[in-house]
């Protein structure tokens, strides 16, 4: 038993070993425009004066996310009012261009501005801008390769966002709190595309592996300025692997529960829980393609909250059960790096940290 238990490590060891490269090969992008997946980021950087442009979009489709609406019809004779009670379909769709820059090797800089929109059946399209974020991220310096990477990141969303228009919230904090003794009646969000006033994020990366593999872990929590709502846990775990230099396949699971669920029943996935695959090509000249999708694995619960705008009442769930991303990068030095100060480029450099 023990030998087993040794060659298995043994082989891991030499796995890893054997795919040491460089961490600026691979240059998948967060939403936000941080190197990263569709939810969970990467410890690593862009690099020194390495320019980043994307655009993300997702797509949901769900005809259980509003399991009943009540709508406002008009009005009887007898002057009371009339209603019309249904089970619409829901489509969500969401935008996301950012930029980013590296100011050093291990300093980046991102800011996004994501749009949304919103499609359910029997009411007029809403949609509208969501809340503008600037992020920071900083790496441990060092341009030596190491097997773990780790980073701080902090993010400042400014609270810009359309406050009247959706039908489905982007974040469970949107949501206000309820009193504990409340717990089975729906909560109402302070805005569907905003937190109403700023949110600062603060969260720690961690990056295990090279070349090939890599193995990323999140650990944070989003500080709400809004008092009617409630801070918010954001904890996430995500692999990335590449069978050849130009393709690159991940997974992750993402979940951002508020503090209400910890403390209270530790329930979870009564806020945004999901798994995410995708595939990832990398083209010369700095352009990437990603896709991948989102399976929800929050509750089904009916009762999660209740909109009560522009004559309209529903009770929904938190999330879709499925979502479709599709993000299109382009990345590049604007002033080429030399690391191991050997006179080569690394571009040219075939052992450019050596």
């Amino acid at each position: 038993m023990r030998q087993k238990v040794f060659f298995f490590f043994l082989t891991i060891s030499i796995f890893i070993k054997s795919n040491y490269a460089s961490v600026a090969e691979h240059t998948n992008v967060h939403p936000t425009g941080q190197v990263g997946l569709i939810e969970n980021y990467s410890a690593n950087t862009l690099g020194f004066t390495k320019l980043l442009f994307s655009v993300s979009g997702d797509f949901a489709y769900d005809s259980h996310l509003v399991p009943q609406m009540i709508k406002q019809d008009g009005y009887l004779q007898d002057g009371i009012f009339s209603y019309d009670t249904l089970s619409p379909f829901a489509v969500l769709y969401g935008i996301y261009p950012s930029l980013a820059f590296g100011i050093t090797d291990f300093l980046d800089i991102s800011i996004s501005q994501p749009v949304f929109f919103d499609v359910l059946e029997g009411s007029l399209p809403s949609g509208g801008q969501g809340d503008f974020s600037l992020a920071l991220k900083c790496r441990v310096p060092g341009s030596k390769i190491r097997l773990i990477e780790g980073a701080l990141l902090s993010e400042i969303t400014f609270a810009n966002g359309n406050k009247t228009n959706g039908f489905s919230v982007r974040h469970g904090y949107y949501l206000k709190k309820v009193p504990k003794s409340d717990r089975d009646n729906e909560a109402d969000p302070v805005a569907f595309f905003s937190a109403g006033k700023p949110t600062w994020s603060l969260m720690a990366l961690g990056t295990l592996g090279k070349h090939r593999f890599f193995l990323h872990a999140n650990l944070g929590a989003c500080i709400t300025f809004e008092k009617l709502l409630d801070n918010a846990l954001a904890a996430g775990i995500g692999i990335e692997w590449y069978p050849i230099r130009e393709i690159g396949l991940f997974a992750e699971l993402y979940a951002e529960p508020r503090i209400k669920n910890l403390t209270n029943g530790f329930t979870v996935t009564e806020d945004p829980f999901h798994v995410s695959p995708g595939v990832t090509f990398h083209a010369p000249g700095g352009t990437t393609l990603s896709i991948g999708g989102s399976i929800s694995l929050s509750s089904r619960k009916d009762l999660i909250f209740r909109n009560t705008m522009r004559g309209i009442s529903m009770i929904t769930r938190m999330e879709p059960q499925w979502r479709l991303f599709v993000q299109l990068g382009w990345n590049g030095f604007i002033i080429a790096g030399d690391r191991d100060n050997d006179l080569l480029l690394d571009q040219d450099d075939r052992c450019p940290d050596v």
